[in-house]
C-alpha cells in the first residue's frame, strides 16, 4: 500500500509541476496484447496440481498504461499471470523507451502458465517455459512501446473505499511464528486485515 501512496503522490506532484509551469498537460496512452500461451505449460499455484493445461477456457490478456507529465513518464503493466518478474524488461524499457519506472502488477490468477519467479532463469524450466518466457517479455515491451507512441491529452483521478473480502489466515504458533491455515472452511479471521482499496481512473 506504501508503495502505491508514494507512486501516486509523485504522479500527483508532476502533474501540478507540469501545469504550473505551463509545460505539455498530463497525458497518458493504453495498449493490450494477448498473452494466452501457444503451447501446453504446468498450471501456476497449488503445489501439488503436476499436469499440463489442456485447453484455453479464457484468454489471458496484458494491459499497459503508460503516463506522463512534463518529461517525467511511468509504466504500469496488469498480467493475466501468477507471478511475472524481469530485470531485463525494466532495463529494456528504461534504455529504449525513457521510462525510468516500470510497474508488473500480476493478477496472481491460478488458471495461467507456471514459472515461479526465483526459477525462470533456472534449468529447470522446460524449453516451452523458456520460449514462452522470452515471446512474453518481447510482446510486453512491444505493448509498452505502442502505448508509449500513442499518448494523448488526460486527467488522472484516485478514489478509495473499504471492501471485506479477504480475511487473515495465518495461525500464530507458540514459538511466536506464523503458519498458513489453508483449511479454514469457515474463514476464520486469525488476524487483522486491511480492506482498503485504491482505485486509479
Amino acid at each position: 500500500m506504501m508503495r502505491w501512496a508514494q507512486f501516486l503522490l509523485v504522479i500527483g506532484i508532476a502533474v501540478a509541476t507540469a501545469l504550473a509551469a505551463d509545460q505539455p498537460r498530463f497525458e497518458a496512452g493504453v495498449a493490450r496484447v494477448e498473452i494466452t500461451p501457444s503451447k501446453p505449460l504446468p498450471m501456476y499455484g497449488y503445489g501439488f496440481r503436476k499436469c499440463l493445461a489442456s485447453e484455453t477456457h479464457d484468454p489471458l490478456f496484458a494491459k499497459v498504461l503508460v503516463l506522463g507529465a512534463g518529461g517525467d513518464r511511468v509504466a504500469i503493466v496488469t498480467l493475466d499471470i501468477g507471478m511475472y518478474y524481469s530485470a531485463r524488461l525494466r532495463q529494456r524499457v528504461a534504455d529504449e523507451l525513457k521510462i525510468p519506472v516500470l510497474l508488473l502488477a500480476s493478477s496472481h490468477t491460478h488458471a495461467g502458465p507456471y514459472f515461479i519467479r526465483s526459477r525462470q532463469d533456472s534449468a529447470e524450466l522446460s524449453p516451452d517455459q523458456k520460449e514462452y518466457l522470452t515471446e512474453l517479455e518481447n510482446k510486453l515491451f512491444g505493448t509498452i512501446q505502442k502505448a508509449a507512441s500513442s499518448m494523448f491529452p488526460a486527467r488522472i483521478g484516485m478514489g478509495r473505499g473499504k471492501i471485506q473480502i479477504g480475511y487473515n489466515r495465518l495461525v500464530l504458533r507458540e514459538n511466536g511464528r506464523a503458519r498458513a491455515n489453508f483449511q479454514n472452511p469457515e474463514h476464520v479471521a486469525y488476524g487483522p486485515v486491511d480492506p482498503e482499496f485504491i482505485v486509479l481512473k
